[in-house]
């Protein structure tokens, strides 16, 4: 539940769904990578492209009630069961990446594999259920989002004392780990006081790393993620594996403009696996059919 981990009881993020998690924002992220593996084994499972021609609402919704419902029916309740899990941790940038990540997926796994008819009964479908969901979860994401304004002054405040920061020593950063201590020399009276994270992967890395460094580390990440845009665009890898990728980076990059969630180690890991299992599937040729 919210209030305890099994039988133990928490004394962190109380009220928030974490899990084993100290912080709501990172098994938010943790949770959508696992949605996205799961909606790449529902897709994959569905078979082969929608055949040409036309075809009628009813059949469209008979055939996707068939081959992803009746196929999948224990991963589309994985899948639920992991959305209603990000829903209940209250995390605003952690639904919004997962919805970009999911969607981002979607775009990439379902190019020439399906009708117009079909990505509208899919959408809406999809849409229905995560509005219920999202009803369902109760009031405390809601309540948050109420509070956007607030919490965006002191991020945006945080993001331009780290820039002042990064301006001091752009060359070779303070050392990795050093923003928490960094920081409260700077911390003007308004903004509370521990403040142990940027908020802000891109800018925190840049501040610990240094600016060469930090601008290598992520063109290996970009250098990544075109194994997958190559594969996407040249169909040379089975799908929905080159979507995985993109969809994953996706949720952690935009994730990371307004969080840390990808400096816990589960999520960094488990992003790691991700990327690495999909960039090996793509060196496998795309089977003919």
């Amino acid at each position: 539940g919210l209030r305890t981990v099994l039988w133990y009881e928490r004394t962190f993020e109380t009220g928030n769904l974490s899990a084993t998690f100290p912080n709501r924002n990172a098994f938010a992220d943790y949770a959508a990578l696992g949605l996205i593996a799961v909606l790449a084994l529902i897709v994959d499972r569905a078979g082969r492209p929608e055949p040409a021609g036309r075809r009628t609402w009813l059949w469209t919704a008979a055939m996707f009630f068939k081959y992803v419902i009746g196929r999948s029916w224990i991963l589309v309740y994985a899948a639920l069961v992991l959305f209603t899990a990000i829903l209940l941790t209250h995390s605003r940038a952690g639904l919004v990446a997962a919805l970009f990540g999911c969607g981002v997926f979607f775009c990439c796994a379902l190019r020439g594999r399906s009708s117009l008819r079909s990505a509208v009964l899919g959408t809406a479908i999809t849409v229905a259920v995560a509005g219920f969901l999202g009803w369902a979860a109760g009031d405390g994401l809601s309540d948050r989002l109420t509070k956007l304004p607030d919490a965006s002054v002191e991020r945006f405040t945080i993001y331009e004392l780290t820039f002042g920061m990064i301006a001091e020593r752009p060359l070779f950063g303070t050392g990795l780990g050093s923003f928490a201590d960094l920081f409260p020399a700077v911390r003007p009276p308004e903004i509370r006081a521990r403040i142990d994270y940027a908020h802000n992967s891109y800018l925190e890395n840049a501040l610990e790393m240094g600016l060469p460094a930090a601008i290598a580390f992520y063109a290996g990440i970009l250098l990544v993620g075109s194994i997958f845009v190559r594969a996407q665009l040249r169909r040379t890898a089975p799908q929905p594996w080159a979507a995985v990728g993109l969809g994953a980076l996706s949720l952690t990059g935009l994730h990371a403009f307004f969080d840390y969630s990808a400096q816990f180690p589960a999520v960094a890991i488990t992003l790691a696996a991700l990327l690495g299992a999909a960039a090996a599937r793509c060196a496998v040729p795309a089977p003919s059919r």
